[in-house]
């Protein structure tokens, strides 16, 4: 199903996934070698997170979040969280460490990376 209604893609994506604490999200092997992996964005300032279930590794971040941050959140009464003004990092749950990256980092670059 093809759709170029930024709606639709994310009840599509984001809405219609299963969330971690009731789903079975698991990483898909494509035809074409690459991994879909099911993403978890928290945003800890408001105790808020999205579940993204089939984030492609080639994907950006930036692809993702926007589409998630194209209206303001409901949670978000003051609209801070656009786009434009928000920070990634990654947690490294084995080094237990916070990493800044990019909005333009891909799922494969960020999972690859050694610390």
């Amino acid at each position: 199903m093809a759709t170029n209604d930024p709606s639709s893609l994310y009840k599509l994506m984001y809405q219609d996934s299963p969330h971690p604490c009731g789903g079975n999200g698991t990483v898909q092997l494509l035809e074409d070698g690459c991994l879909v992996w099911p993403v978890v964005l928290l945003y800890p300032e408001h105790q808020q997170s999205d579940y993204i279930n089939s984030f492609h590794e080639n994907a950006s971040f930036h692809e993702h979040l926007s589409i998630i941050l194209s209206s303001p959140p409901p949670w978000d009464h003051v609209g801070t969280y656009q786009i434009n003004n928000v920070d990634l990092y990654f947690e490294n749950s084995c080094s237990n460490t916070l990493k800044k990256l990019p909005l333009t980092a891909t799922l494969s670059v960020v999972l690859s990376e050694k610390e």
